[in-house]
């Protein structure tokens, strides 16, 4: 971006640019979250809409701390491994066993104007939950074999390899 011409007025529109997306993508998981509590409970949206976003900024005000890189890691490593599969395996076997292979497949047919090839009947009902329950597994055994931990002085393991890279080759 310094090469172009007028680079910090194109900074600035790359910035501006990841803050609409940013807010763009929060408009969608707030209405994701608001929609159902609404239509169920019969709640005031606007009054909903501000305790949800409150709760979102007060959430977020741990991942924006000096120890936020921290949060963020142990987020990213304990909450998008094992709970995430285990919504996408219900999910699946909602859908294939729950309300049904056969009337999931003719509602794809009347969403599509064509029915789909049979082998994503197979792969939906069998081979799917299959490879992500064997997922699970091998992502239940992983944390078990690996220690908990959080690399905070990369810089010293980094160092430490350098040396050990350095003595083996001199």
């Amino acid at each position: 971006m310094t090469h172009f011409p007028a680079s910090p007025f194109w900074s600035v529109m790359f910035f501006l640019m990841l803050v609409n997306l940013g807010l763009g993508s929060m408009f969608g998981t707030i209405e994701g979250i608001i929609t159902p509590i609404v239509d169920t409970f019969k709640v005031r949206k606007e009054i909903l809409t501000v305790i949800c976003c409150l709760l979102a900024f007060c959430i977020g005000l741990i991942f924006v701390q000096r120890s936020g890189n921290y949060f963020v890691t142990m987020f990213d490593d304990y909450s998008a491994t094992v709970p995430l599969l285990i919504v996408v395996i219900l999910e699946n076997i909602a859908v294939s066993f729950v309300y049904g292979i056969d009337k999931f497949m003719e509602d794809l047919k009347d969403m599509l104007g064509f029915a789909p090839n049979r082998y994503y009947y197979y792969m939906w009902k069998y081979i799917s939950p299959l490879m992500l329950l064997s997922l699970l597994i091998a992502s239940i055994v992983n944390m078990g074999l690996s220690p908990p931990g959080y690399n905070a002085w990369i810089e010293d393991k980094v160092k430490y390899k350098i040396r050990k890279l350095d003595k083996k080759y001199t």
